[in-house]
């Protein structure tokens, strides 16, 4: 059995459903097979739009609980089927099978209204996922009572019922949706903010910014292991190579410019570890890079160094009037932006699940 799970999961990946189909129809358990990152088959068919609804209902059928097992990047299917612009009738057959997913947060927070939305997805997928919360949204209210006021608070604002709704929120949402793409746009310009400070910083204050602005998102201690942060929608600039023998990986080299957060800190030959905790030494680099090619969420990837740092350490700490006087202003300038951007993106967050509680009238 072990060599059929290995075998459907190498099949899921390369997209062969009619081999894959097979083995799930001779052996249903296959259907719960997990890679390294938490893939399951039916997470590798919701990263092809054109996949057959047959597969996504075979997959279904011999593993219902998929619909609601997330990967190691906090993705359910149905968010990797949004993200991958799956057409509005693989979105239904998922929700048909886990209606609760419609009201289920991503790795980055994010509900999948507001996933549809931002993908430019089609209306009729839109009605049809907030179709799906607000019959979730009835079966929840259903089944509890008054003294649940707690929990309540935590149900996205997508589930509340209808008597809340006014007159006037329908131009509420309109006025909502307009403030949340402005946010979303100053989010976007502080990041490239952040960008710009790390490609125009000297070579003396580039380690002062190391110290600082990326000292939040990267971590690096005695044992030579730095981790760093990923968006997938930011561009990656690490290209990566086969470890040993096509296993594993490590840094081959660095394009132009990289949006990864810590990637001062990384060198040509370092190896990756792990990602999001999950070890890849032994993991085929077909693999990874296909994980990291469709990965939709938050990724931390861990590194560790080849070489000894301890000499460069020993001189970074040397005095250099010029160097702290650039550490001060780095410093204040890191923490005005981290400030900055976790006030906006609370209010980006405030307004966006505002506007999607408009829209389910």
């Amino acid at each position: 059995m072990d060599a059929n799970r290995k075998r459907v999961l190498e099949l899921s990946e390369q997209g062969d459903w009619a081999d894959v189909l097979q083995l799930v129809v001779l052996h249903p358990a296959l259907a719960q097979a997990q890679d390294d990152f938490g893939m399951l088959p039916l997470h590798w068919a919701c990263t092809e739009p054109s996949v057959s609804l047959d597969v996504i209902s075979t997959l279904t059928r011999a593993f219902p609980g998929a619909c609601k097992l997330e990967n190691l990047s906090g993705m359910l299917p149905l968010h990797v089927a949004i993200k991958a612009k799956a057409p509005g009738l693989l979105v239904s057959a998922l929700l048909d099978v886990n209606p609760q997913a419609a009201l289920a947060r991503d790795g980055n927070g994010r509900y999948p209204m507001d996933l549809a939305i931002a993908n430019n997805l089609p209306s009729f997928t839109i009605d049809v996922i907030r179709k799906a919360g607000a019959q979730a949204l009835q079966s929840a209210t259903a089944s509890t009572d008054s003294d649940n006021q707690s929990e309540d608070e935590e149900i996205p604002m997508l589930m509340k019922t209808p008597s809340m709704m006014t007159s006037t929120q329908s131009l509420e949402a309109v006025h909502s949706s307009t403030l949340s793409l402005q946010l979303k746009e100053l989010l976007s310009q502080l990041h490239q903010l952040s960008m710009d400070i790390r490609v125009n910083s000297t070579s003396s204050s580039s380690t002062t910014y190391r110290s600082s602005f990326s000292s939040a998102f990267s971590s690096s201690g005695t044992d030579g292991l730095t981790s760093v942060l990923w968006n997938p929608s930011d561009r990656f600039g690490i290209v990566l190579e086969p470890a040993v023998k096509e296993m594993g990986a490590r840094i081959k080299g660095f394009s132009s410019r990289s949006d990864v957060l810590g990637v001062e800190s990384l060198a040509v030959g370092d190896v990756l570890v792990n990602i999001n905790g999950a070890s890849v030494a032994n993991t085929a680099f077909a693999s990874i890079m296909r994980f990291l090619k469709h990965s939709k969420g938050m990724c931390k990837l861990r590194f560790r160094s080849t070489v000894d740092t301890t000499a460069a350490s020993k001189c970074s700490t040397g005095s250099n009037p010029g160097s702290e006087q650039d550490n001060a202003m780095y410093s204040k300038v890191a923490e005005m932006l981290e400030t900055t951007l976790k006030k906006v993106s609370a209010v980006e967050e405030t307004v966006r699940v505002s506007s999607a509680m408009s829209l389910c009238t």
